[in-house]
């Protein structure tokens, strides 16, 4: 007998019986269209539903023989590789390695202050309050980095944790989805560069080392296992996820705290739970900062100059663009999947909604200290993944739902194909692209008011649009390729094809391409060629990339060619070479005296702020003080040139212990070659400089 309201088991449909329902062993197919809830339109037939509804059909298709099992296996395995070398090979081209730049050099610094805390420990990066207090990665870091040496131990656990992102990610997209889109949501993972927040700061899948990716594996384990209904094993990865980035963790928390609630089952559940969630954060906010809730004036200034990315109001329309785009994703993901990808979706969308509007409340109204220090507009890079995980089903179940899904799906990869790329990031207020998914927000929030007329010269439209995208890609593709000419290692072929693929809409094209002719529709010659192409591209582009994971730019030649000066340098000094930090910290292994770089927790310690303030104030002979703090008026400043009477200057009780410059003053203890042949760096030594001043007077 069949529930009332409600199809057996033994015939599957979806939720709007658009499915086929097929009798084994016969020649036709039942249909049932339309968007009538329980199964209305399947009744409509009453014949043949009443002999389906009374008489179930076993569905599961008659058992194969070993040989075809095999067979099967054979060649899902030969699809899978072959599309693997293709990912191969776009890796190698668009996702070399970054070394020990952007915020790998800081989480360094952090793991060789652990190895040797008589020196690092008290430069002024980590002297005041830092991020370094609130995670063990330094501490785990710190133990590859004894035993490989810096570089290495940064490049490996770089590439570690790459394969492991690219690995939970795939997990997650097979147990949302089924296997054959996972391969194609790891392909989007690839090839679309997950940024969040602004200016390009932060992206998903770092590709350096930090404690970032380290968390989002962790993170992304997480669910995982949530989805599979083990509790118990994704609350002990969201907190090994706290343990090494707090901040990042959230959104998981959060997600996980929510599927434990027992009533969010409810279709009020998330709108209530954000604003509440949104109103205790700012109530404990106040609670917990006391007399000091609100971040003093000078401070805010300073941190406002200095890490501009923490506050919306900087935003240029560009980052609202990357921002809104996976945001609105996720939102009409929630809309056309159903099962725990809904809920993934759902969850991703109110937790980034919720830490974006919590960043403008503490910007625009009230800058609330542990607001602005918690961030909460990075709970955006969980959307960012779920999003890309997500988009291959959302696109194809939003064509399933003619007439006005086809409308919005079109609309949706439009956004897509114009993200990142063209220049229509500067639409204002949210770019090109943004517009667009809200637009297709719109078609879905009014679906049901469209006259079918009006739905077939929007789907016109869109399709136009669509192609018009892809005429400007392919266009673009070309003029790269015109002007191309030849500079770097890799092969020219090699190179035109990277830059074709640094416009993640033409990588992205090749790996969709690839994936079809390999996973959704194998045929053994399509699938061989795409092998052949994938294997050759990566094959003759991995000496470049190899380069890139096996330099060694602070290993034992580098570090002997600073051997003397270590030895001149006491270990407790202060050394100021305006653009050497990294020098500083890792080939003489001292304490940098000033750098921009050095002040990037700037938002967690007021003290680091005052500091570094009393410090850029001493070094105004060479450059103003807002170039410290990245302010806009002196912006393209660069040092005036050393003399005798500037280093004399600078050189004063509070100022540096060593000054390190291009110019030949004669005066200098030590010199070494750097950081190219022919080029050399100085060594002056202030105790000395101060000692000649005061004997001169």
């Amino acid at each position: 007998m069949v529930p009332a309201g409600g199809c057996s088991r033994s015939v599957r449909m979806d939720q709007d019986c658009g499915r086929s329902v097929a009798l084994v062993g016969t020649k036709f197919t039942i249909r049932a269209r339309g968007r009538q809830d329980n199964c209305s339109s399947f009744r409509s037939q009453p014949i043949v539903a009443s002999f389906f509804l009374q008489n179930p059909i076993e569905t599961r298709a008659p058992s194969t023989g070993a040989a075809d099992t095999s067979r099967t296996a054979a060649t899902r395995t030969l699809g899978v590789f072959a599309l693997l070398l293709v990912y191969l090979a776009l890796w190698t081209v668009t996702g070399r390695y970054w070394g020990l730049q952007h915020d790998a050099q800081a989480y360094a610094a952090q793991a060789l202050a652990k190895i040797d805390p008589g020196t690092l420990a008290g430069d002024l990066f980590l002297r005041f309050q830092s991020q370094d207090d609130f995670t063990l990665f330094p501490y785990l870091y710190a133990r590859v980095i004894v035993r490989l040496g810096l570089d290495h131990a940064a490049a490996l656990t770089t590439l570690l944790l790459f394969v492991a992102w690219l690995t939970v990610a795939w997990h997650l997209a097979r147990t949302l989805l089924g296997a054959k889109r996972a391969w194609l949501s790891v392909g989007l993972l690839l090839t679309i560069p997950g940024w969040y927040g602004s200016g390009m700061v932060f992206r998903t899948a770092e590709p350096f080392l930090s404690a970032r990716p380290a968390a989002e594996v962790a993170c992304l384990a997480s669910l995982v296992l949530l989805v599979k209904g083990r509790r118990v094993g994704a609350a002990a990865l969201v907190v090994l996820a706290a343990a090494l980035h707090p901040i990042m963790a959230f959104p998981a928390a959060l997600a996980f705290a929510a599927f434990c609630a027992p009533w969010q089952e409810s279709r009020r559940f998330w709108p209530l739970a954000t604003v509440a969630f949104a109103l205790s954060c700012i109530a404990g906010s106040f609670l917990l900062g006391g007399d000091t809730a609100l971040m003093p004036d000078d401070w805010l200034e300073m941190t406002r100059s200095r890490s501009s990315f923490l506050f919306p109001r900087y935003w240029l329309t560009s980052d609202w663009q990357i921002n809104v785009l996976p945001l609105l994703s996720v939102l009409l993901s929630a809309q056309y999947l159903d099962g725990w990808a809904r809920k993934l979706a759902t969850a991703a969308f109110w937790i980034g909604a919720c830490g974006l509007a919590l960043a403008v409340f503490a910007d625009m109204a009230l800058p609330l200290k542990l607001l602005l220090q918690g961030q909460p507009w990075r709970w955006l890079w969980l959307g960012c993944v779920i999003a890309l995980i997500l988009l291959p089903a959302t696109l194809v179940a939003a064509w399933q739902r003619a007439p006005s899904g086809r409308v919005v799906a079109l609309i949706m990869g439009t956004a897509w194909v114009m993200a990142h790329w063209s220049s229509a990031d500067a639409v204002p207020p949210i770019g090109a692209s943004g517009l667009l998914v809200c637009a297709a927000v719109l078609i879905w929030l009014y679906s049901g008011h469209l006259r079918p007329q009006v739905v077939r010269v929007m789907t016109a439209g869109a399709a136009t649009g669509l192609a018009l995208a892809m005429l400007g890609l392919v266009l673009s593709a070309v003029a790269i390729v015109r002007g191309r000419f030849d500079f770097g290692t890799d092969p020219i072929w090699v190179q035109v094809v990277a830059d074709v693929l640094t416009m993640p809409a033409a990588s992205t094209a090749i790996a969709g391409a690839a994936w079809w002719l390999t996973i959704h529709s194998w045929r053994p010659a399509r699938g061989a060629i795409v092998g052949i192409c994938g294997g050759l591209l990566a094959t003759s582009a991995a000496p470049g990339a190899a380069a890139t994971w096996l330099t060694k730019s602070f290993s034992f030649p580098e570090r002997t060619a600073f051997a003397a000066w270590r030895t001149l340098i006491p270990a407790e000094a202060e050394v100021f070479w305006h653009d050497g930090l990294q020098e500083t910290w890792f080939l003489l292994d001292r304490r940098s005296y000033l750098t921009i770089s050095q002040l990037g927790g700037i938002v967690f310690s007021e003290e680091l702020a005052h500091e570094a303030r009393r410090r850029a104030e001493i070094l105004t002979p060479l450059l103003p003080v807002g170039y410290w703090f990245i302010e806009p008026s002196v912006s393209g400043a660069k040092p005036r040139r050393l003399t005798t009477g500037r280093l004399m200057q600078i050189c004063r009780p509070g100022g540096p212990d060593f000054v390190v410059d291009e110019k030949n003053l004669g005066s200098q203890v030590a010199d070494a070659e750097w950081p190219t042949r022919a080029k050399y760096r100085y060594l002056y030594d202030c105790r000395a400089t101060t000692a000649d001043h005061v004997a001169a007077h």
